[in-house]
C-alpha cells in the first residue's frame, strides 16, 4: 500500500516536471520567435514560398527557368504561411507562433488519445505533454518548418479515427492534409488501414483505404493541373541529394541516446501486445513511424525526420506504463522509470542567448536592405525576402544537387557570376573555405570558383547563412 502511494506521488511529481519542461520549452521559443531573421536555412526558403502565394505568383513554377524557384513541400503549410503574411506582414514571427501552437496541439492530441485508452488524466497529460519537453523538440519548437504542423494534422486525423469509429470518414481530410504538408507523413493512415485489416473489418478497410486514396489522388491531380504539371517535380523528383544508410545511423544515434528510456517503454508496449497475441493501433503507428523515419538517410536530412516517431513513442510509452502499472510487483521499477524521465526533462539547459550565430544578423540584413541593387543571389534567402527584394534562387542546396545528379545546367547561375551580373552574393562563409570544405554541399565547386574570381568580400558578419557578402570585383558597365 505504501509503495502504491509512493508511486502515485511520483506520478504527480513527474507530471509537474513535464509541465515545467513544457514551460521552459515555450519560454525558450518565446525568446527567439520575434527575431526578424532566419534561424534555420529552410525558414527563409519557406517564407519565400509563402510570399509567392501572397504576390499571386505560382508556388510550383516551371523548374529550371530563371529566377529558379524550388519548393519541395506540399502546399498546405505554404498556404498557412501565406495567410499569416497577409494578416501580419512579412516576417517570421507569426509562422513561428503557428509552429509552437502546432507542437502544443500535438501534445494535447496525444493526451486525448491516452485518456481515451487509459481513463487517467494524470497519465495522459504527463505522457502527452512530455512530447514538448523532449530534448529534440526543444530545438525545433520555434522554427518555421513543416513538420510539427503536419504531425498535428496527422494526429488530429488519428484521434478522430479512434474517438469516433462510426464517423471514421471525418479523419480522412486531416490525414490527407498532413500528407500534402509533408508527404512522408503516411504512418498514421497506414496504421489505421493495417489496424482495420488486423481486426478483419473488411468493408471498413476498403472504404477507409478507398476514401483516403481517392482524396489523395484528386488532390494530387488538382495540384498537378494547377501547376501546369510541375507539382510532382517540385515535391517528389527534386529530392536529388543521395541517400545512405550511414547518414541515417548518424542522425538516429543522438536521437536514441537522448530518448532511450522513452524508446524502451515504446518497445515494451509491442512486447506486451505480443504476449497477448494481439496488436494495437499505437504499436502499428509506432512501427510505421519508425519506417518513415528512415527518410533521414537523405544527405540533406536532419533530426526533424524523427519528430513523428517521437510522437508515436510518447503514445506507446504512456500505454506501456499504464499496462505495467496494473502489476503490483513493478511499482519500484516504475518509480525509477518516472524519476529518470523527469530528470531527463529537468536536466535540459535553456537555449543559449544570444545565439552566437546571430550576433551580426541585424547588421547583415540592414546591409542587404540598404544595398542599391536588386539582383542578389543569397544562401540566406530570408535576408532577401525581409529586404523586399526578388529571390533569384529559392533553394541553393536543392539546385546544387539537381546540378550534380540530374544534369541541370550550371551555366544558368555560373555565367551570371562570371559576367558579374549579380549586385551581391551572400554566402555562409568565404567561397574559398567552402570550396575546400569536404562536407559543405550547398553550391557547386564551379560556382564557388567563379565567385572567388569575379567578386570580392564587401562585409563579413557573424550571421546564420550570411557570413560573407560579396560585391563585384569590377563594376560592370551598363
Amino acid at each position: 500500500m505504501k509503495s502504491r502511494t509512493l508511486l502515485e506521488t511520483v506520478e504527480w511529481l513527474f507530471g509537474l516536471a513535464v509541465a515545467f519542461g513544457c514551460f521552459m520549452a515555450v519560454e525558450d521559443a518565446a525568446r527567439v520567435i520575434h527575431l526578424p531573421y532566419q534561424l534555420n536555412y529552410v525558414e527563409g526558403v519557406i517564407l519565400s514560398g509563402g510570399l509567392r502565394i501572397v504576390q499571386g505568383q505560382p508556388l510550383y513554377p516551371p523548374p529550371g527557368e530563371f529566377p529558379i524557384v524550388l519548393n519541395q513541400y506540399g502546399p498546405v503549410f505554404y498556404w498557412l504561411v501565406a495567410t499569416l503574411l497577409k494578416l501580419f506582414g512579412i516576417g517570421f514571427t507569426a509562422s513561428r507562433v503557428l509552429v509552437v501552437l502546432s507542437a502544443l496541439l500535438i501534445a494535447l492530441l496525444l493526451a486525448l488519445l491516452l485518456h481515451h485508452w487509459t481513463r487517467s488524466w494524470v497519465l495522459a497529460l504527463s505522457f502527452g505533454f512530455l512530447y514538448c519537453s523532449l530534448p529534440l523538440l526543444r530545438g525545433w519548437l520555434f522554427l518555421v518548418r513543416v513538420d510539427l504542423t503536419g504531425i498535428a494534422l496527422t494526429l488530429a486525423g488519428l484521434y478522430v479515427f479512434v474517438r469516433f469509429p462510426r464517423r471514421w470518414y471525418l479523419s480522412v481530410p486531416f490525414l490527407v492534409a498532413a500528407i500534402f504538408c509533408k508527404y512522408s507523413l503516411v504512418a498514421a493512415p497506414g496504421a489505421c488501414l493495417l489496424y482495420l485489416l488486423a481486426k478483419r473489418e473488411w468493408r471498413k478497410t476498403l472504404m477507409f483505404g478507398g476514401a483516403t486514396g481517392l482524396l489523395s489522388l484528386l488532390a494530387f491531380l488538382g495540384l498537378q493541373h494547377g501547376a501546369s504539371g510541375h507539382f510532382a517535380f517540385h515535391t517528389i523528383f527534386s529530392h536529388a541529394d543521395p541517400y545512405t544508410f550511414s547518414h541515417f545511423l548518424m542522425t538516429l544515434n543522438p536521437v536514441i541516446q537522448a530518448h532511450s528510456i522513452l524508446m524502451v517503454l515504446a518497445a515494451g508496449l509491442a512486447v506486451y501486445d505480443l504476449s497477448r497475441r494481439e496488436i494495437s493501433l499505437p504499436v502499428i503507428y509506432f512501427a510505421l513511424a519508425s519506417l518513415t523515419a528512415v527518410t533521414s538517410g537523405k544527405y540533406g536530412a536532419v533530426e526533424n525526420h524523427f519528430l513523428e516517431w517521437l510522437a508515436a513513442a510518447c503514445l506507446c510509452a504512456g500505454l506501456c506504463y499504464h499496462a505495467l502499472r496494473t502489476n503490483p510487483y513493478g511499482t519500484g521499477a516504475l518509480t525509477v522509470v518516472l524519476a529518470a524521465l523527469a530528470v531527463s526533462v529537468l536536466a535540459l539547459p535553456p537555449q543559449e542567448e544570444p545565439n552566437p550565430r546571430l550576433l551580426d544578423c541585424d547588421q547583415a540584413y540592414a546591409f542587404v536592405e540598404n544595398a542599391p541593387g536588386q539582383r542578389i543571389l543569397s544562401e540566406n534567402v530570408g535576408a532577401v525576402v525581409m529586404a523586399g527584394k526578388p529571390v533569384l534562387l529559392s533553394d541553393p542546396f536543392v539546385w546544387t544537387w539537381l546540378v550534380k545528379r540530374q544534369g541541370w545546367p550550371q551555366a544558368t547561375i555560373d555565367n551570371r557570376v562570371r559576367s558579374r551580373s549579380f549586385d551581391l552574393i551572400i554566402l555562409y562563409a568565404s567561397a574559398g573555405s567552402l570550396r575546400r570544405s569536404e562536407v559543405y554541399n550547398r553550391w557547386p565547386l564551379s560556382f564557388l570558383t567563379a565567385v572567388e574570381q569575379n567578386y570580392k568580400p564587401a562585409k563579413y558578419f557573424t550571421c546564420q547563412d550570411a557570413g560573407v557578402i560579396y560585391e563585384p570585383a569590377v563594376t560592370p558597365s551598363h
